[in-house]
């Protein structure tokens, strides 16, 4: 064979192992798992089927477009366009004049938001580019790897970190709020009483009446403060939602009277099974939702409805407001994680997403109606507490005749000790220490005590502590122990509230509250 033939040989034989190198290329991209995608000199040339699948395009044809720039303004999320284009301006720059030095260029993009065709999900990706050769000349390979799972999985974690914190938080403010709650809330009852009864000035007894009345309402947002920080997310039997629904409308009572006002329409229903801490986050969120929506211009005629009733068997929330409306092309998405038609930066779209997920744990269902312009309702049905889990309440009359008894109070606020006290001394012999050793020393010491009720948080030594040691010493003492509380601060104390063995009496009670319950507690012993 001639030098010419040997020749022509060589380079026949190397265009053969260039189209077979490009055609391998081409089933790998093709097969590849990766979202991927080629591009010329801003001209995208080709997109493997799991890059048509990731992005929501049917036909190849339907993604090609004149310019990159064109279709990146389809595809990719205002707020990454700018960067995104930045990051590649370098890499297009060199295509255009052939300095691909050698190939070793590449391209990352963090966190790309890239918006699907066929239903406007947003997904989460990073994005790569990288040179290769196709065709024989020299194209810009880019490919996606998407993170959207892994995003909402940390976004949940960090979301629920955060109501943990905020929930501990409210529980220490309840606690600390409800000790000279209680004594003040009894002191200015008992001084009223007193007053009336001696039929002193009735402009004072009336003003002590309107504090008495104040001091309730502090009462009940504490109490709304309480039901939002317990730690009793697993402890599911039956919820009043009518009281739920109250707390709930107290706390958005702020979003709303600025927008419009809120309309109650209450039917008798019976109990629910859930749990008040997830059914209040799914309340309060709608109605949040429904008073965001609402134009303030407009705020004379616009309403937040909350409707209340039975149907097909379980109860029925639904939470209807006049606002904007939702487009309808966004209401198969509303309860998708990230999904929002809030402007950047105004919620997470998670809260809808969140109240899903509640309802479905709970055996549930939530639903979405809407129009624009129109307003939105959001409809919650809920399975109605069985027999077992429906809480019945003991009305205990009083007895006409009843001994006196004698009763240990411990607690490290002197002035509640004083205000029980008072309450208690005409029908019972009462003995108060401020300290859980002191206590502890009593009881050991011999001293008997028909009831003991103890602080269940205290320096030192707690509530918790003491009924430890008696358990142990003086079983016979440890059951006579109603745990007084403020509020559960700690996990140890959730665990121990929600043991059903343990009695105990929530900070603040006003002083009839308190002799009806130390009789009941006095009754059952008998």
């Amino acid at each position: 064979m001639s030098g010419a033939s040997a020749g022509r040989v060589g380079v026949i034989d190397l265009v053969e192992a260039l189209q077979r190198s490009e055609e391998n290329f081409r089933t790998i991209i093709e097969r590849a798992p990766l979202p991927m995608c080629v591009s010329r000199a801003r001209e995208l040339v080709y997109a493997n089927p799991a890059m048509l699948a990731y992005l929501g395009y049917e036909l190849q044809d339907d993604l090609l477009r004149p310019t990159l720039a064109e279709l990146s303004d389809e595809i990719i999320h205002p707020g990454d366009r700018s960067r995104t284009r930045e990051a590649f301006r370098h890499l297009f720059a060199l295509l255009e004049s052939s300095q691909v030095d050698g190939l070793q260029q590449s391209v990352r993009v963090n966190d790309v938001r890239m918006r699907r065709k066929c239903d406007g999900a947003l997904r989460f990706c990073d994005m790569h580019g990288t040179f290769v050769l196709h065709d024989g000349v020299p194209a810009l390979v880019t490919y996606l790897h998407d993170h959207t799972d892994r995003r909402e999985a940390a976004e949940r974690i960090r979301v629920a970190d955060r109501m943990a914190s905020l929930g501990t938080l409210a529980a220490g403010v309840a606690h600390e709020i409800n000790n000279p709650l209680t004594y003040v809330m009894s002191g200015v009852e008992l001084v009223a009483k007193r007053l009336a009864a001696s039929e002193h000035d009735p402009a004072m007894v009336r003003l002590l009446s309107d504090a008495t009345a104040g001091l309730d309402r502090i009462r009940n947002i504490v109490r709304t403060l309480k039901t939002f920080s317990r730690q009793d997310d697993e402890q599911i039997g039956a919820v009043d939602v009518i009281e739920v629904l109250e707390s709930c409308i107290k706390m958005a009572a702020s979003h709303i009277r600025p927008r419009g006002k809120i309309v109650r329409s209450y039917s008798g229903v019976p109990r629910v099974r859930g749990s008040e801490t997830r059914l209040g986050q799914v309340f309060l969120n709608l109605l949040v939702n429904a008073a965001e929506s609402l134009d303030e211009a407009r705020s004379e005629r616009n309403e937040v409805v909350v409707h209340v009733a039975m149907s097909d068997g379980h109860v029925v929330v639904e939470v209807r407001d006049t606002g904007t409306g939702i487009a309808p092309e966004h209401l198969p998405r509303v309860f998708d994680p990230f999904f929002t038609t809030k402007p950047v930066g105004v919620g997470t779209g998670l809260g809808l997403f969140a109240c899903h997920g509640i309802m479905t744990a709970l055996g549930g269902e939530i639903a979405v109606e809407s129009a624009v312009g129109k307003g939105t309702t959001i409809r919650v049905r809920l399975p109605i507490a069985s027999r077992d889990e429906e809480a019945t309440a003991v009305v205990v009359e009083p007895s006409a005749l009843r001994s006196r008894c004698r009763i240990l109070v411990i607690d490290d606020e002197p002035r509640l000790l004083e205000t029980v006290r008072i309450v208690l001394k005409d029908e019972h012999d009462v003995t108060t220490t401020t300290g859980a050793r002191e206590a502890l020393d009593r009881l050991l010491g011999g001293d008997p005590y028909d009831l003991i009720l103890c602080d269940l948080t205290m320096p030192g030594m707690t509530g918790m502590d003491l009924f430890g040691r008696l358990a142990t010493a003086r079983p016979d003492l440890a059951r006579r122990i109603v745990f007084m509380t403020g509020g559960a601060v700690t996990a140890a104390s959730a665990a121990l509230l929600a043991d059903k063995q343990h009695r105990y009496l929530e900070k603040p009670f006003r002083p009839g509250e308190l002799l009806a319950f130390v009789r009941a507690q006095i009754d059952a012993e008998k």
